[in-house]
């Protein structure tokens, strides 16, 4: 794998006991996704689809769940971690980045809020969710 920002990178074919190599765009290290062009594009889709996967298992089995406090803890357990790990190496600049991965919290304080009001927030604000449920934004979180 060459890491480079050019649009036409030099390759040099590497071999091993007199084969070539298999050259490879992209790479998952202690499970960040690095892609040869130093984008983390991969890695944010991989992260986000498996915070969903983990979000959609929350909600599927805590049909009868009474206090929303134990939906808390299951989403800080089992899907905040995957959308914070590593998160110093590949944490987003770009806001569509930001939103894409944003967007599995505000789902989650969606349904925290259906669940406890029994009316869908269509004109609550995102802002609003995370003070009334004592969240921080996960940019707010990666900050710190």
């Amino acid at each position: 794998m060459t890491f480079t920002h050019k649009a036409q990178p030099v390759y040099y074919n590497y071999n091993l006991d007199g084969e070539v190599l298999k050259r490879s765009d992209s790479v998952k290290d202690l499970g960040v996704y690095l892609q040869s062009s130093f984008k983390f594009n991969l890695h944010f889709t991989h992260i986000v689809n498996k915070a969903y996967r983990k979000l959609g298992f929350i909600i599927r089995n805590s049909k009868s769940f009474v206090k929303t406090e134990t939906l808390k803890i299951l989403y800080n357990s089992l899907v905040r971690p995957h959308l914070e790990y590593a998160s110093i190496i590949w944490s987003p600049q770009a806001n569509c980045h930001i939103d894409y991965i944003e967007r599995v919290q505000k789902k989650f304080l969606r349904y925290l809020y259906l669940r406890e009001n029994h009316v869908y927030p269509y004109l609550i604000s995102y802002n609003v969710m995370l003070i009334s449920f004592k969240f921080q934004t996960l940019v707010q979180r990666r900050i710190n």
